[in-house]
């Protein structure tokens, strides 16, 4: 595989599931709870090395390539990660998907989509 970041560039990420429950969970919420006019969802935040090494784990024959591009400096303009302490406080919002949960979940799909022939 080869990666167009850095083995050490660290980005915020989050599975859509806990985006779509966040929003839900934030129009639902009672108004009286809720103290800001905006809030961040944070979940995690790793780097493409601590991805390698989870899948890596799981595929002991994946490899990758560190190749650098001009993604790299749009990469790092984006926040390490994202403070939603606000957001925990106010209506208990909690990420449920960490990187191994994540990442087997993509693994399956990616499996069921080869398995299909849509793969190229």
């Amino acid at each position: 595989f080869n990666c167009f970041l850095e083995a050490d560039q660290r980005l915020p990420m989050m599975y859509i599931d806990d985006c779509i429950r966040g929003t839900i969970e934030f129009l639902e919420a009672d108004t009286e709870q809720l103290k800001c006019r905006t809030y961040n969802l944070g979940a995690i935040d790793f780097t493409p090395q601590q991805q390698y090494e989870v899948l890596k784990a799981k595929i002991p024959e994946l490899e990758i390539v560190y190749k650098p591009d001009f993604r790299v400096d749009i990469a790092k303009t984006w926040p390490r990660s994202l403070d939603s302490s606000d957001a925990e406080k106010d209506w208990g919002w909690k990420h449920e998907f960490t990187l191994e949960k994540m990442s087997d979940i993509m693994l399956k799909h990616i499996q069921l989509r080869a398995d299909k022939g849509d793969l190229k």
